[in-house]
């Protein structure tokens, strides 16, 4: 599927293009993806330098 781009305001955005697939597919597609997440571990290393205020506001309005 090709990424159609249009400039607005000067600036490029992707459009959004919706892919129709089958219940099969959409099936086969799911459990590929739990599989390949199943793999997935979180490793966390806590520091305890500081983080300015402004870049946690930065992290959640990302997040949002």
């Amino acid at each position: 599927m090709s990424q159609k781009i249009k400039d607005i305001n000067g600036h490029p955005h992707v459009l959004h293009a919706i892919e129709n697939i089958d219940e099969q597919e959409s099936e086969q597609r799911s459990r590929q993806y739990y599989e390949w997440l199943d793999t997935r571990r979180t490793v966390r290393d806590i520091s305890d330098r500081k983080v300015s205020d402004n870049v946690i506001q930065n992290l959640i309005m990302s997040a949002s």
